[in-house]
């Protein structure tokens, strides 16, 4: 009897160690793969890599010329105002320096009163959103929708507030 013990004993631990080594082939086998698959890939990232590169070193837009626009806004104490034929809205932006931009606004009231204010801006680093500092009271803050389109939205706080959403299009001069 202790023969037959003895004798499973080894045919057990002799399948144990076969087991281990079917066991350690099939991991070097699929590591093995995984690398030669890793380096099937490697042309297909470094591809990735270089058009993520391209796509973020985009040319930063030219503002520079006038802008005409409409716009619709809301002021405190008169209410919701839609830009008339009698009034105007002009941009004009007049220096550019990569994403840092100056120039003055121009708006004709249907009254016929003339607005004109200095702003600054700063284009985002998507190459697309528009921040502008408006001298005389305000803030913008808007999208380059193409070359000749931006949408801008106008926000000025406290006493006399209003809030107005310019669309402007790039004048062919």
């Amino acid at each position: 009897m202790n023969t037959c013990i003895n004798e499973l004993a080894f045919l057990n631990f002799n399948f144990l160690s076969t087991l281990m080594v079917s066991l350690q082939s099939a991991f070097i086998l699929q590591m093995h793969l995984l690398v030669s698959m890793t380096k099937a890939y490697r042309p297909v990232l470094m591809l990735l890599v270089l058009l993520a590169i391209g796509i973020s070193a985009a040319e930063v837009p030219d503002l520079s010329g006038k802008w005409n626009g409409s716009w619709t806004g809301y002021d405190e104490g008169k209410g919701l105002h839609i830009m008339t034929e009698n009034e105007s809205l002009i941009f004009n932006f007049t220096e550019q320096k990569d994403r840092i931009f100056a120039g003055n606004i121009s708006i004709v009231l249907e009254n016929g009163i003339e607005i004109d204010q200095v702003f600054a801006g700063a284009i985002g680093l998507d190459n697309r959103t528009l921040y502008i500092a408006e001298f005389g009271r305000g803030y913008s803050q808007g999208t380059i929708i193409s070359n000749d389109e931006i949408e801008l939205i106008y926000l000025a706080d406290g006493k006399n507030g209003s809030v107005a959403i310019d669309r402007l299009y790039r004048a062919n001069e």
